[in-house]
């Protein structure tokens, strides 16, 4: 089994098999064709987040973090065909084989050897998997200018993108609410490792051919490797005849893998499904100039109105609500206040009002849609949230670093997560078109696809069954995952109201 340590780390995410050939856990699915020897198999994952998943079942981890944890800790150089063992720690294949020489009198003995880092036992050869290295940039709040000045040193800013995700209530994996991209709704339902959004979840489904493929790079890297002393060329050989078997299995798993790849591809598998045409935008977003950034179409405001107030400017640090904010003692930034701001709701469901303007504001939202600067940018969203889903930013890179509750509020002001012909539909067509009339052009419109601005607060918190009951947007988070509630300025984004 795998340790809870690693199950829960946030720097970690596991690509498993579909199947349980083991036979030990999982639901279980009869072979459509009934010619293979494994017809009956279970699913490696049910969707029970804290229950875990087996370590049999992993094929391949991901660790994400900077660049200081892709060196060796024994031979203190870059990885070569890197493994990573149970208790979370990873070396080069041949610094683990050299390891375990060491001490193989021990290993013989069916007892494992101590891992170099931890020192845990029963550290097996065979319990071992490969190690893919993620490269991240954790949020960072600006330094202050030394010699008492008030401004901000920017050569230390962090600017973050945060993605639009919406996650259907039971299912253990979020998705991109995009037209070109699929809905998800079972407990199953994990992407494979290769779709856009798998880097939003921690348990994506392996690709094949993309093992196959990891694992035929690997035996090149330990053959390329310059020749050293005899003992080294001893643990190569054992290296590469270990990767070799490693392929022999993959492909002997290839034929189960692609016919139950197969089968989850099916829309009533809830894997892939289609958007609900009525959670569509109808018509496209107000016209802007779009700039290509990162392969997405951002849409940049380059026009400064009266009374705009830029989220890099003073006036927006004092004019926004703190209390409202990512606020506790664990929180880092200027004006920090004791209000505990996991009560407050930093996601909505489908469910949630979209509150209420004066008569006056909606006038003037009507007249200036768009009181943005250019600093900031955004990308429209074109999909409302659908019927028992929930809906939240993440960081565009995959790290768990959420969008906090004010910036979620001011986007929900702003902006329309439910289509605004639901919101009335008990008050009739009259009167629903009536009250269409009244919401300005701008809160029709979707939550955007992506938002960026820069950091003005951090938040740490480890998950608890009690915060994660108030945030129920992380439940497909386990217990004990330690996340990062990150507020952004958003003056580019919001309207003047």
């Amino acid at each position: 089994t795998m340790s809870l340590p690693l199950y829960s780390s946030a720097d970690h995410a596991f690509v498993i098999n579909r199947g349980d050939y083991h036979g030990k856990r999982g639901t279980t699915t009869t072979s459509t064709t009934g010619s293979s020897p494994d017809a009956a198999l279970t699913y490696s994952f049910r969707g029970d987040v804290d229950e875990g998943i087996s370590w049999e079942s992993v094929k391949l981890v991901k660790y994400q973090g900077g660049m200081d944890v892709q060196t060796c800790p024994v031979c203190l150089d870059s990885f070569t065909c890197a493994r990573i063992t149970k208790c979370g720690h990873a070396f080069c294949l041949t610094c683990l084989i050299r390891h375990i020489h060491s001490s193989a009198d021990q290993y013989q003995k069916n007892n494992g050897v101590k891992c170099p880092c931890c020192g845990s036992t029963n550290l097996f050869l065979t319990d071992c998997r490969p190690v893919e290295f993620v490269t991240i940039t954790p949020p960072r709040i600006d330094a202050p200018i030394t010699g008492g000045s008030k401004k901000k040193n920017h050569k230390n800013s962090t600017t973050m993108r945060f993605v639009k995700l919406h996650r259907y209530k039971g299912s253990s994996s979020p998705f991109l609410p995009r037209i070109s991209e699929p809905r998800r709704a079972a407990p199953h339902a994990l992407p494979l490792q290769s779709d856009h959004d798998a880097p939003f979840s921690r348990i994506n489904y392996m690709d094949p051919q993309y093992i196959r493929t990891l694992l035929t790079t690997h035996l090149a890297d330990l053959r390329k490797m310059p020749r050293e002393d005899d003992m080294f060329e001893i643990c190569r050989s054992l290296a590469i005849e270990f990767v070799e078997n490693e392929l022999k299995t993959a492909l002997q798993e290839a034929p189960t893998e692609s016919e139950m790849q197969q089968r989850f591809s099916e829309p009533s598998a809830g894997v892939y499904q289609r958007h609900h045409p009525q959670f569509i935008l109808e018509q496209p977003p107000p016209s802007l100039e779009p700039t290509v950034t990162g392969g997405d179409m951002i849409f940049s405001i380059d026009e400064e109105q009266e009374g705009t107030v830029s989220a890099s400017s003073p006036q927006y640090m004092e004019q926004r609500p703190r209390s409202s904010s990512v606020n506790s003692e664990h929180s880092s930034g200027a004006g920090r206040h004791r209000s505990a701001s996991l009560g407050s709701e930093t996601s909505y469901d489908s469910n949630a009002s979209n509150g209420s303007e004066s008569p006056k504001q909606q006038q003037k939202s009507a007249r200036h849609p768009n009181h943005n600067n250019k600093h900031k940018t955004w990308t429209p969203g074109s999909i409302y949230l659908g019927s028992d889903e929930s809906l939240f930013y993440q960081s565009e890179d995959g790290q768990l670093c959420f969008l906090c509750g004010f910036n979620m509020q001011c986007l929900r002001a702003e902006f329309s997560a439910t289509h605004p012909a639901l919101l009335n539909e008990e008050h009739g067509t009259t009167q629903q078109h009536k009250r269409q009339q009244q919401i300005p052009s701008r809160r029709r419109e979707p939550l955007p696809d992506i938002i960026q601005g820069r950091v003005f607060e951090i938040e740490h918190i480890t998950i608890t069954r009690q915060n994660r009951h108030k945030m129920r947007f992380l439940s497909h988070l386990p217990v004990g995952t330690s996340i990062t509630l990150v507020e952004i300025g958003m003056g580019g984004i919001l309207s003047h109201q």
